[in-house]
């Protein structure tokens, strides 16, 4: 089931890329105390080529608590077990950070130009990357740092000619999901362009393989989105099963909130 709610968005591109990309990492106090309940708030150095990281205390005074640690710039984050990963497409690394001690123990680069998106930590040492400039799904060891390819998200069954561009990713009950963005090889504005579309590609982490969405259908299916292309991170409700994510494309794109049973 994929509940849809159309709505236009009003927010610029500029004033998105100025609010400053956040991950609660307030899950770490469920196995220590409340005292060290806080916020990871990354930003881009106005002046400098680089990226900060800090923590902000979730109770009085509500000020930065710790310092702020050095990343790539333009930072996605990301928490897996008691670690903040700093993603830098801008830069191709992958900051690690180790919430207890508020220090970086270890940095990833990754091939430059390749544009990571997003981490997704399965179980250490494995870790899933996705990166704007290939549409294949990569496998980091975060112990070697050695990176390879673990499939090719255009194994998928989807026009011939498109551009695949993975996305967020989100892990639940052993199945990676991966937002998929498919524009059309000519330029949007071009006579007769496809409008840019959205699909959640399930991974079979076990495997490593491509899981079916549709039986019915010959090939490998992708879920596909009611909106436009899909960004920013997804919500899992695991009581309700449901993954919400954005299908609202991009400056006054149609689309909205989407629900994935």
């Amino acid at each position: 089931m994929r509940i849809r709610r159309r709505r236009t968005s009003w927010l610029a591109p500029t004033l998105v890329a100025l609010i400053a990309c956040a991950a609660l990492a307030g899950e770490a106090a469920a196995a220590t105390s409340d005292a060290q309940r806080f916020v990871a708030v990354g930003w881009s150095d106005p002046v400098e080529p680089r990226g900060w990281v800090q923590r902000f205390a979730t109770r009085e005074p509500w000020a930065f608590d710790g310092d702020a640690i050095p990343v790539g710039r333009n930072p996605t984050l990301r928490f897996a077990g008691g670690r903040l990963y700093a993603v830098s497409d801008l830069d191709a690394t992958i900051v690690e950070i180790d919430c207890t001690s508020w220090s970086a123990t270890r940095s990833y680069t990754l091939r430059a130009g390749s544009e990571p998106l997003d981490i997704a930590v399965v179980a250490p040492p494995l870790a899933y990357v996705t990166t704007r400039s290939s549409s294949s799904l990569l496998a980091l060891d975060l112990e070697t740092g050695a990176v390879r390819s673990a499939l090719d998200f255009a194994e998928l069954d989807l026009p011939i000619g498109a551009l695949l561009v993975p996305g967020m990713m989100a892990i639940d009950a052993g199945r990676l999901f991966v937002q998929l963005s498919r524009f059309d090889a000519l330029a949007v504005d071009a006579p007769g362009a496809a409008e840019p579309s959205g699909f959640v590609a399930v991974v079979d982490v076990a495997t490593e393989k491509l899981v079916d969405a549709d039986p019915q259908q010959a090939g490998t299916q992708a879920i596909a989105l009611q909106g436009t292309f899909p960004k920013y991170k997804m919500s899992l409700l695991r009581d309700e099963r449901r993954l919400y994510l954005s299908a609202s494309g991009a400056f006054f794109d149609e689309g909205g909130l989407e629900a994935i049973d």
